[in-house]
């Protein structure tokens, strides 16, 4: 029989129950950049935009707020928030189809008969 220790120790598997309530950092998680409050502003006015009559005033703003948004993330690669743009144009599309194009196209089919 060997006198060599295996490379299991039954002492590391020890934790300290008071270990469980310290707050530990998640290496690179936690050194996060600031948010671009205009691409946050943005997808709130995204959301609002595909409200069907609340989307007509908040479209056009998303829009202009989206490309202020994506100008300041281009300047600053520090700040965080692309996802964030991006959800708020695609938000805006959704709201000009729903606000716009929708109730135009259906007066354009009742004026057609």
């Amino acid at each position: 029989m060997s006198l060599l220790r295996s490379k299991y120790d039954d002492q590391t598997d020890y934790e300290d129950p008071v270990d469980r309530y310290q707050r530990r950092g998640k290496g690179a998680r936690t050194t996060k950049g600031e948010t671009c409050s205009t691409a946050s502003t943005a997808n709130l006015l995204g959301i609002l935009a595909m409200v069907p009559v609340l989307g007509v005033v908040c479209t056009p703003l998303c829009w202009l707020l989206t490309s202020v948004a994506h100008k300041q993330l281009n300047a600053n690669p520090k700040l965080d928030g692309r996802h964030l743009a991006r959800n708020a144009f695609l938000f805006s599309m959704i709201g000009l189809l729903v606000n716009y194009l929708t109730p135009i196209l259906f007066v354009l089919l009742l004026r057609s008969r």
